[in-house]
């Protein structure tokens, strides 16, 4: 999955030739759907570090819960709790850079995001 993810970003390619909200008009004018972002973060940190040990600790869910909205937010709280100085690297990135590219239900659907999982309740 990874592998696929990163391929995308590297290849700079996404789903969207055409902008899904077109200049001067409304979203609802253009696409009529709801408008979503992709927004991706990824540490390189060593697992002996204070922060290491720590994610490991915050981030060992259970399979049956992980894709629930209260795991994801436990897991949004734990980004405070990390020490930047333990970041060996890290990236941030946003699908798509430009709002007006802002990715639609049928863009989802596309093969680029396979990888994306519903978050339940």
């Amino acid at each position: 999955m990874f592998a696929d993810y990163a391929s995308t970003l590297k290849n700079k390619k996404g789903v969207r030739a055409v902008p899904s909200v077109m200049p001067g008009q409304s979203p609802m004018r253009s696409y009529a759907g709801e408008l979503y972002c992709n927004v991706t973060f990824a540490w390189l940190v060593s697992t002996s570090s204070r922060t290491g040990r720590g994610l490991s600790i915050s981030c060992a869910v259970a399979p049956n819960i992980l894709w629930t909205r209260q795991t994801f937010g436990h897991l949004l709280r734990t980004m405070q709790l990390v020490d930047t100085g333990d970041l060996r690297s890290s990236v941030f990135y946003t699908i798509p850079a430009d709002p007006s590219f802002a990715l639609t239900v049928p863009d989802l659907a596309a093969q680029e995001f396979a990888y994306l999982r519903p978050i339940e309740g």
